[in-house]
């Protein structure tokens, strides 16, 4: 009973092992792998039927669009750590973040620096450029002056005295402006029309410039450029040739506005206040003045070469900091 009990669980264990050993269901095997094959196929060529049929449909992006985004990425995009490849999502470490922004920032910082120097300095060197071309106007005052004051001592008539007298006048105020100007500072004049594309003021060089204050107040040494004819002790130029460009330019005007109001009997090259013109104007003032034109051009080239400098330190750092962002990326 036992054994017939058994048997038939043992039966059926044998007769689903011939099931399966049996040719019908060894072909039907194979059978069911390939169909299974030829649905994997099927089922790719529709995804990638799919995606073709997606990227039809996908919207046109213009190229300036895909420009704007790439300077998005390249200028924000450090701001995302996360990166995504082959699905999966990738993220960097703040540390290494750092290590290449820092020096790229520092290079930006230096960048910005060096824009704000260069308008300090360019704002500095606007200075000197105004004094030594104020000094040139003045050179060019006198010279008009003088002219105005021979043309008055040569007057023949009522008529031409009257006009070179208002002329004479006239210059010499203009004179007086911009020497005043030079020396102590102050908005510079223009000719009618001219449009400066700059702040026209000047410095004081005279408190500005050590070697200008003592050109025109200290100095009691002969300007002129050929010292053998320098006017000797006890000579009456002496004292006044010997005083410095102030002391000549202030006289040469007080005598020029005595000349200026002379009445027409007396308006002539042998005047008193006329003679000063040809004794001292004539070669020193024309002499320490040119040479005064000098100093400001040195003061000019020296204030060139400290801003030359410093743009050369100054590029130096940027140069470096781009260095260090590039060996950061190795």
């Amino acid at each position: 009973f036992v054994h017939a009990a058994c048997c038939p669980a043992g039966d059926d264990s044998e007769e689903e092992a011939d099931v399966l050993d049996s040719p019908g269901k060894q072909k039907e095997a194979p059978h069911s792998e390939a169909s299974r094959r030829s649905s994997g196929k099927s089922k790719g060529k529709a995804d990638a039927t799919k995606a073709a049929r997606a990227a039809t449909n996908k919207p046109i992006v213009s190229g300036f669009a895909a420009l704007c985004h790439s300077a998005y990425k390249a200028v924000f995009g450090w701001l995302d750590p996360k990166f995504k490849r082959n699905g999966k999502k990738l993220l960097a470490s703040s540390n290494v973040l750092w290590r290449f922004m820092v020096p790229l920032l520092l290079w930006v910082a230096a960048v910005v620096v060096v824009f704000a120097v260069s308008q300090n300095s360019l704002k500095g060197l606007q200075g000197p450029l105004a004094s030594l071309d104020l000094s040139a106007h003045v050179l060019y005052r006198l010279t008009r002056c003088r002219l105005a004051a021979n043309m008055l001592a040569f007057s023949i008539d009522e008529a031409s005295n009257a006009k070179n007298r208002a002329n004479l006048q006239s210059e010499l105020r203009l004179l007086r402006q911009e020497y005043d100007t030079l020396l102590y500072g102050g908005r510079m004049l223009l000719m009618e029309g001219v449009q400066a594309s700059f702040d026209p003021v000047a410095p004081a060089a005279a408190l500005t410039n050590g070697d200008v204050a003592d050109v025109f107040f200290k100095t009691n040494r002969c300007l002129r450029r050929d010292q053998s004819t320098c006017y000797p002790p006890g000579n009456e130029w002496y004292t006044i040739t010997h005083s410095g460009i102030d002391a000549m330019m202030n006289r040469y005007m007080d005598n020029t506005k005595i000349f200026a109001d002379l009445p027409d009997d007396l308006a002539y090259t042998n005047h008193s206040s006329y003679v000063y013109v040809t004794k001292v104007v004539a070669v020193d003032l024309y002499d320490a003045l040119q040479d005064a034109g000098t100093l400001f051009v040195r003061w000019t080239i020296r204030r060139f070469e400290s801003v030359k400098q410093l743009h050369i330190i100054l590029l130096v750092i940027s140069l470096s900091c781009m260095v260090l962002f590039v060996v950061a990326l190795y």
